[in-house]
């Protein structure tokens, strides 16, 4: 209520709901259950072919993604967001309308660019609105609800993303873009909150300081390395899946395209119940003991998925989704307490950087393994790389954190 805030943290209130409302609006991603499929018949693509137009997109956002997150903390998280938005409406439109392979490696390569300035500015700007509101404890909560509604908002853009691709392929992409102006249009209506400033100099970072602070954290804070590795590996293979290892599983098990989107539909109630279980899990399991689990239970669902048989394979990954995305939030938490506020979407740009290298290198590997031996070496390729790289990483940040707690 607002008489139960400051003042001067009043013109800030409305920033919350106006998140979620553009979130949950650029999250409507109507093309995604059916864009693998779109590749294939509307172009021909092989699996490779699509990974590749994938890969594009994933080596664009890490090139860009630190410059535009210093941009976002140099310039402003809210302008960074919007135009990011601005773009997406663009790369929509050109990848719906692409006549051949080289217009749609294009629209993919800007489709990059754009979720870079979203990335990051949004989260630090969720987070500093939550501190204006001087309620950052309700952090695991309130990111875990956004998360929800998210993904909401994707589950309900694949049923209808689906229906409308059974008609035409290229049509999700065209309301998709038009749906962004409202996105816009929340984001217009947002109170920035004021930017931090160097406490030796009393002025905002520049640049090439807010780069230099950003990374003098993560090389001087282990907690914080450490918390960035988690976060990129943990959810790596479920990222690699759903983009676009699922559509062809789903083929592969005798599903009928209509539906994809019921499916995709399905497999979101479980990260949409994960999210909504984070702020429970943190309470009541506790933060620390729930990530020491959550790698095991992530492998024990990946396998599932790639050794169950039809339908059955899809409670796999959805467990690998649950746990992954619980998760999420409890270890944001802990990224963001630990970065410098002047430079906080340039940190989690950081985080997104080694996040989409590593998915740049899994995703035409797998696909190449895909190709070369069939689909379910893939998942299973897949499901090894995550298990070794969380069975080296784990002791080590369990320990410093358990360090902290002391």
């Amino acid at each position: 209520m607002l008489y139960n805030i400051p003042v001067r943290a009043q013109q800030y209130s409305r920033n919350i709901p106006l998140i979620f409302l553009s979130q949950v609006l650029y999250s409507l991603m109507l093309y995604a259950p059916t864009w693998v499929i779109f590749l294939q018949r509307n172009h021909g693509l092989s699996l490779l072919q699509v990974t590749l137009v994938d890969l594009a997109f994933w080596l664009t956002m890490a090139v860009t993604e630190v410059p535009t997150g210093v941009v976002a903390d140099t310039f402003g998280r809210k302008t960074s967001v919007i135009i990011g938005l601005l773009l997406v409406m663009i790369s929509a439109l050109l990848f719906g309308l692409a006549p051949n392979f080289a217009l749609l490696m294009l629209a993919n390569m800007l489709w990059g660019l754009a979720v870079t300035f979203i990335s990051g500015a949004d989260l630090a700007l969720f987070y500093d609105s939550l501190r204006e509101l001087d309620r950052l404890s309700d952090y695991t909560r309130l990111r875990g609800l956004l998360s929800s509604a998210v993904l909401t908002a994707t589950a309900a853009g694949n049923i209808v993303g689906g229906l409308v691709a059974s008609v035409n392929l290229a049509v999700p992409f065209l309301v998709y873009a038009g749906v962004l102006v409202f996105a816009v249009l929340a984001m217009l209506w947002i109170k920035e909150p004021p930017r931090e400033v160097n406490p030796d100099t009393g002025k905002a970072a520049g640049f090439l300081e807010t780069l230099g602070i950003a990374w003098h954290a993560i090389r001087q804070n282990q907690l914080l390395f450490s918390a960035i590795l988690y976060l990129s590996v943990l959810p790596l293979a479920n990222t690699a899946i759903a983009i676009t290892f699922i559509q062809p599983h789903l083929i592969a098990i005798g599903l009928p395209l209509a539906a994809f989107g019921l499916v995709s539909f399905a497999i979101s109630l479980a990260r949409i119940g994960g999210s909504a279980a984070a702020g429970t899990v943190e309470k009541r399991v506790g933060g620390t003991r729930y990530l020491r689990l959550a790698p095991l239970l992530v492998v024990l669902g990946l396998s599932g998925l790639a050794g169950l048989p039809g339908l059955w394979s899809l409670l796999g990954l959805a467990l690998s989704l649950f746990v992954s995305v619980a998760a999420r939030p409890i270890i944001e938490r802990i990224i963001l307490e630990h970065s410098p506020g002047l430079a906080r979407a340039t940190v989690l740009s950081i985080y997104n950087l080694i996040f989409r290298l590593l998915v740049s290198l899994l995703e035409p590997s797998a696909g190449l393994v895909g190709d070369s031996f069939g689909l379910s070496y893939a998942l299973w390729f897949m499901t090894g790389v995550v298990a070794v790289s969380m069975a080296l990483l784990l002791p080590g940040f369990l320990r410093r954190l358990n360090q902290e707690a002391k």
